[in-house]
C-alpha cells in the first residue's frame, strides 16, 4: 500500500498546490517529505496539536484530515485561525478529489469541509480497524515554510488500493481464501522435465536401442516441474529409495511463467 501512495504523492500535492492558486490563494510549492502508517495516538497527537484542521468527506471514497501546524500558516500567507482558512481549505479539498481516484481512474466528489481548531478527539471514520495513511509534504511560500499533512481513513486506503474495505476474514499467505478447498478434489497433473531438444525427421528415423539424445541442459541445471504443462517451479532431482524425486529449490512468479511458456 505504501508503494501505491508514494507514486500518488506528487500528483496528489500539485494538484492541492493548483487548486490553491486558481482559488486565488498565494503560489505554495508543495513537495512530497514522508508517508507514514501512524497509529490512534499519534494520528490523535496530530489533530490536537495543529492550529488548523479540515475534516473532508470525500464521496465515493471516505473521509480525510487535512491539518496545518500553526508555524506553517506562514507558507500560506494566512493566519492561523480555522476563519481566515475557510475558503483556502475548500479548494485544498477540491484539489485533494483531484489528486486522488480509485482503480478505474474515477475521482471522488467532495462532500462536507469543516473547519475547526484542534480537535481533542479523532472523527469515527479513524477509529475503525484497517491502515490508515498520513502524508506530508513540505509548503514553501513567499512569506516562509512549513509542513502540511493529509491523513486518509481505512475506508479511503482501501478503495484507492483496490480492497474491500472491510478485511476477508480467512486468508492463505497468497491472499485465497479458505474456499479453496472446493477444488481439492480437482486432479492435476504434475510432470517433471529434465529438458527439450528439437531434432530432425532423419534422427528420429534412426533412433535405437543405445541411441543418445542430447539435450539442451547442462549436468546440474535445475530440472521444471510443471502443472497441467504450465511451468510452475524448479527444482533438483533426488533419489528416494529406488525412486527419483524432485526437490523444489524455486517457486516460480507469474511474470517468468509468462516469458517462459512464449520462449
Amino acid at each position: 500500500m505504501t508503494q501505491l501512495f508514494t507514486q500518488l504523492q506528487s500528483a496528489l500535492w500539485t494538484s492541492v498546490a493548483r487548486a490553491v492558486t486558481d482559488a486565488g490563494g498565494p503560489t505554495v510549492g508543495l513537495a512530497p517529505m514522508e508517508l507514514l502508517e501512524p497509529d490512534q495516538d499519534s494520528l490523535l497527537q496530530e489533530v490536537a496539536s495543529s492550529a488548523v484542521v479540515a475534516t473532508i468527506s470525500l464521496t465515493g471514497l471516505g473521509t480525510g484530515i487535512f491539518c496545518i501546524p500553526e508555524a506553517s500558516c506562514a507558507a500560506f500567507a494566512l493566519a492561523p485561525s480555522p476563519e481566515a482558512w475557510s475558503e483556502i481549505l475548500e479548494a485544498i479539498a477540491k484539489g485533494v478529489c483531484a489528486g486522488l481516484s480509485d482503480p478505474s481512474g474515477d475521482s471522488p466528489s467532495l462532500g462536507k469541509v469543516t473547519v475547526t481548531g484542534p480537535l481533542g478527539s479523532l472523527p469515527d471514520e479513524f477509529r475503525a480497524d484497517g491502515p490508515t495513511i498520513r502524508l506530508i509534504a513540505k509548503a514553501t511560500g513567499e512569506n516562509g515554510s512549513g509542513t502540511v499533512s493529509l491523513i486518509l481513513d481505512a475506508a479511503s486506503c482501501a478503495t484507492i488500493c483496490g480492497e474491500d474495505a472491510e478485511p476477508p476474514a480467512r486468508k492463505t499467505m497468497e491472499g485465497v481464501t479458505s474456499d479453496l478447498g472446493l477444488l481439492f478434489d480437482v486432479p492435476l497433473e504434475l510432470s517433471v522435465e529434465i529438458g527439450r531438444v528439437k531434432i530432425p525427421v532423419r534422427d528420429v528415423v534412426d533412433l535405437g536401442p543405445g541411441s543418445i539424445v542430447e539435450i539442451d541442459k547442462a549436468a546440474g541445471e535445475p530440472v521444471e516441474v510443471l502443472l497441467n504443462g504450465h511451468l510452475v517451479a524448479k527444482g533438483e532431482v533426488v533419489v528416494i529409495d529406488d525412486n527419483f524425486g524432485v526437490r523444489i529449490t524455486e517457486i516460480m512468479k507469474p511474470a517468468d511463467r509468462k516469458s517462459s511458456e512464449a520462449a
